[in-house]
């Protein structure tokens, strides 16, 4: 296991998504990233495999469709999602949706 130090990154993004560290196609460690979403717009229905999801809404209103439910997060509301969940998740804000999302290989 390659040992890395500690940095800092700016949560700052034009881009739909930012990978800010790690790869969420590993089996090990975490990955997290930041998304940002338009009105109107979604991530599209995907699934993480093996890993475990938080989401963290840091602005605007998500819907997050989970299994044929519907649920609305809001600036500061947070989310688990389970390995192997279809999920999607789409702006339903006038504003821009700004999200990070945290994955890890499930412990079970």
């Amino acid at each position: 296991m390659r040992k890395t130090g500690f940095f800092i990154k700016a949560l700052d993004s034009s881009r739909k998504f930012k990978r800010l560290f790690g790869n969420s196609k590993k089996q090990k460690g975490l990955a997290m990233g930041l998304v940002v979403i338009k009105k109107g717009d979604s991530v599209g229905i995907h699934n993480t495999g093996d890993r475990e999801e938080i989401l963290v809404v840091l602005q605007g209103k998500a819907q997050v469709n989970i299994s044929g439910k519907r649920f609305m997060l809001k600036d500061g509301m947070m989310l688990y999602i389970p390995p192997n969940t279809l999920h999607n998740v789409g702006n339903t804000d006038t504003r821009l949706l700004k999200y990070l999302y945290v994955t890890a290989a499930a412990i079970i």
